[in-house]
């Protein structure tokens, strides 16, 4: 379950990246509409996709497919803090 401060540190976040897309699709005339129904769907099909694939995975693997997947967030999370200590792109 959420708390109150993890629900208050993501709203701001998700306001920031509307604000942002919203501007650019503006500034560079993009028809809005499509542009919206693009999006949409595109993020609808991988959802589907990802909620497709790791539930044929879990079946397949079971507990160790739930290991790897930690494992594999916990080494994109070591990358992103070591490249940003060490300056790296």
């Amino acid at each position: 379950i959420p708390t109150a401060s993890a629900k208050n540190s993501v709203i701001p976040t998700f306001a920031a990246t509307a604000l942002a897309v919203g501007l650019s699709l503006a500034l560079l005339s993009v028809n809005v509409y499509w542009a919206a129904l693009l999006i949409g769907g595109v993020s609808a099909v991988m959802s589907l996709l990802g909620l497709l694939l790791g539930h044929l995975l879990g079946l397949r693997f079971g507990k160790s497919m739930e290991v790897v997947g930690g494992i594999i967030l916990i080494g994109i999370g070591l990358r992103v803090v070591i490249t940003h200590l060490l300056g790296l792109p």
